[in-house]
């Protein structure tokens, strides 16, 4: 089975229920590259005298030896989402991107993320 959106194939979907304070990870092979991603979450305020205030959402990509950590921070609203795909590695000189929509209810993050990667129409 292949699936595209526009030119974006997907190359793998996950739907997770991730607790707080707990990370999760995905396996899964883009070619003969074996890929794990290392899903993290933090959240960031920042004190301005007596007052916090808490930063914006943002995806960092932090790659490791063999594997690369995707940190969502701040993402612990009603719906949060990634504009537009983020690149994460590359393969045969094509670049391998995750989208994401997440939501958080009480200590419970919803997170959908699609492996996408641009193809020919």
């Amino acid at each position: 089975m292949e699936a595209r959106t526009g030119r974006l194939k997907i190359i793998e979907t996950q739907s997770l229920l991730i607790l707080e304070e707990s990370s999760s990870i995905i396996k899964f092979s883009v070619g003969d590259w074996k890929v794990e991603l290392r899903l993290e979450f933090e959240t960031k305020i920042e004190r301005k005298g007596d007052s916090s205030i808490k930063d914006d959402s943002s995806i960092r990509v932090i790659p490791k030896d063999d594997h690369a950590v995707i940190k969502f921070i701040n993402w612990d609203g009603m719906a949060m989402s990634t504009p537009k795909p983020v690149v994460f590695g590359e393969t045969d000189d094509i670049d391998v991107s995750l989208l994401c929509f997440g939501q958080k209810i009480g200590n419970l993050t919803k997170l959908d993320i699609q492996i996408v990667m641009e193809v020919e129409e």
